[in-house]
């Protein structure tokens, strides 16, 4: 028994049998610059495939308008530690010990800068300084 071929109808849309489309959109990222992609199978007509190619198209959109939530380095400490703490790998000393040492060093320099802004060179002026 031989695979299908996949035959392409239109962007973003082929046709892997009598009634079975694989849709696939993309649209980059202005966040990240990344490319993202969402793809899915469709049964039904070929009107059909096309209309939810244009859905899944606009979804995707929508998810890159939607501004990032910005989470600050002291959010991100403190969730960090108690996640690893939950997850059993540490123990709480272990974990008290690392949250004084941000505490004492790291967060008055940096716990109100947001994660995505902090940069190596940022670090570097903490040590040189």
């Amino acid at each position: 028994m031989t695979k299908p071929q996949k035959r392409q109808m239109a962007p973003g849309l082929w046709k892997l049998n009598t009634d079975l489309y694989e849709i696939r959109v993309r649209a980059l990222s202005p966040h990240s610059g990344k490319m993202l992609s969402r793809w899915r199978q469709y049964r039904g007509t070929m009107a059909d495939a096309l209309a939810e190619r244009e859905i899944l198209q606009s979804q995707l959109r929508g998810e890159l308008e939607q501004p990032k939530a910005r989470e600050t380095l002291t959010d991100f400490a403190r969730s960090w530690l108690s996640t690893r703490l939950a997850r059993g790998d540490w123990r709480e000393t272990t974990a008290r010990r690392y949250m004084e040492c941000l505490e004492l060093h790291v967060l008055p320099r940096f716990g109100a800068a947001f994660v995505d802004a902090l940069t190596p060179r940022d670090i570097e002026r903490a040590l040189a300084a």
